[in-house]
């Protein structure tokens, strides 16, 4: 279990927008259909590196969040702390003011900040993105935190025993274990709160959205060491493997077998693989952990059949999933209630790229989605 919440920021700035004429194939046909009219657009701001670092320097630090984790402009880094450093956010900044001169502050397309924040309960990252280039429609500004719990930080050379061992108070019984969880998220959305009111202060905003959730991270197979940690960047921060990073979540791939074994009802979360790619979201109507394989990293994954769900593709469990009925909207049904319709429209979503219609049958969802029914369903 980790809290992970996202704030999108749309900039009281000037903007210019720029027509883009589509590379996919059908939507090439479509632009030449309507004369130019299915035209992609682009906003470019007008904002520089340094002045929107140097708001959010202030907004951080008036939250006390003072030690930078990476700073890059292009993918490129300018600062990377690898020995975990602290209260050094306002030196690298000033030395990024100092090194980019004002062309190349102006022309960048994103910017990446990450700073790391730790308070009685949790351990924060925050990353920031800002896109200078960005679709009509988009918001420039991401702020994605990440919220680790942290009392279960654990060291280099821990046994997973030991982890589970301090992991078991809280799965005693499900009153201790709602209570826990909620005071927890409690924090963590409070957190947010004061960062999107500080964020609000120093950087003039049209609108500011705020979204938060509760994960879970559910292993493929039982987890024995650190290995089953991957690092990528095009997840949440937790995964980039940054300084000591794994020691606050570690704790966290443990967290569905504690589930199943307690039998522990879950509801109103995000259940994870363990790459950081969604599986399936779990509403109010949830289900208990204890009878059924969903959580349970020792069997294939199933779909609990009478909760509240849907669930999404591009995890390490699609084929697991394409077991499963699921309607186009990736809720899971029973196989009698599928809806085998579909509009004319429907047919050119299969293949972006191949502007035809795929008629095949989906053997999973009983339409003729191509495999473009969202559901992970194989669309063989």
């Amino acid at each position: 279990m980790y809290f992970s919440g996202t704030l999108s920021v749309d900039p009281s700035q000037e903007t210019t927008i720029d027509t883009i004429q589509p590379t996919k194939v059908f939507k090439k046909l479509l632009h030449f259909l309507t004369l130019g009219g299915s035209s992609e657009r682009e906003e470019i701001e007008t904002f520089t590196a340094i002045s929107i670092l140097q708001q959010f320097n202030m907004a951080f630090r008036s939250l006390g969040l003072n030690n930078i984790v990476r700073l890059a402009k292009d993918d490129l880094d300018f600062y990377l702390d690898t020995e975990g450093k602290t209260d050094d956010l306002k030196e690298a900044l000033e030395k990024f003011e100092l090194e980019t001169d004002a062309f190349n502050s102006e022309y960048f397309k994103s910017l990446f900040l990450v700073v790391e924040h730790e308070d009685d309960n949790l351990k924060l990252l925050i990353e920031v993105r800002i896109s200078r280039v960005h679709a009509v429609g988009e918001f420039p500004i991401q702020v994605k935190v990440n919220g680790l719990i942290k009392e279960f930080k654990s060291k280099p050379d821990e046994n997973p025993e030991a982890i589970k061992t301090k992991l078991q108070n809280v799965f005693s019984d499900q009153n201790v274990y709602d209570q826990f969880i909620r005071e927890k998220k409690t924090c963590f959305d409070a957190f947010m709160k004061n960062l999107e009111l500080e964020i609000q202060k120093f950087i003039h905003s049209d609108k500011i959205i705020n979204s938060t959730q509760a994960n879970i991270i559910r292993p493929k197979e039982p987890v024995k060491d650190r290995s089953r940690i991957s690092h990528s960047r095009d997840r949440d921060p937790v995964y980039h493997g940054y300084h000591g990073g794994d020691d606050f979540l570690f704790y966290a791939f443990f967290w569905s077998s504690m589930c199943h074994h307690n039998h522990i009802y879950c509801n109103n979360v995000h259940i994870l693989d363990d790459h950081g790619h969604e599986v399936m979201s779990v509403g109010e109507v949830g289900f208990d952990a204890g009878e059924n394989q969903t959580l349970n990293p020792e069997e294939s994954f199933e779909v609990p059949s009478d909760a509240d769900t849907t669930v999404s593709s591009g995890s390490e469990f699609d084929e697991d999933i394409s077991n499963f009925d699921v309607d186009p909207s990736g809720m899971a049904v029973d196989a009698d209630s599928v809806d085998s319709g579909g509009s004319w429209f429907d047919s050119f979503t299969g293949g972006d790229d191949g502007g035809g219609v795929d008629t095949s049958s989906c053997s999973s969802c009983g339409s003729s989605c191509g495999g473009g029914c969202g559901g992970g369903c194989g669309g063989d």
